[in-house]
């Protein structure tokens, strides 16, 4: 091989080399930026998260302060049911009383 041929090798090793090198200096740039990018929205989720678990938190005291509140409800709610049942039953017995008074009334002013 000439001289000329061998520095030629030489010159194209070196470049591709140097090429190859940057490529993976850059490519090793890219993973850093990504993983820092990651590591900062991994971040923010945890941020998130905390104020979420204690929105959960708050939620589920609330759910379960109203889950205990709910059979006092439907025990009030059962005897005001019964409560109009009730009152519905003297109020069609009281209307059946005026009925018959008002036609005693009348059977008692005809002539």
């Amino acid at each position: 091989m000439s001289t000329m041929s061998r520095l030629m090798a030489i010159g194209v090793s070196v470049v591709c080399t140097v090429s190859l090198g940057t490529a993976l200096v850059a490519h090793a740039d890219d993973v850093q930026d990504q993983k820092r990018n990651a590591d900062r929205r991994i971040a923010d989720l945890g941020q998130q998260l905390e104020g979420t678990n204690a929105k959960l938190a708050t939620a589920y005291i609330k759910l379960e302060r109203t889950k205990a509140a709910l059979p006092s409800a439907q025990a009030r709610l059962a005897s005001a049911q019964r409560a109009q049942a009730q009152a519905e039953q003297a109020q069609r017995a009281a209307e059946a009383v005026a009925a018959r008074a008002l036609d005693a009334e009348a059977r008692a002013r005809a002539p």
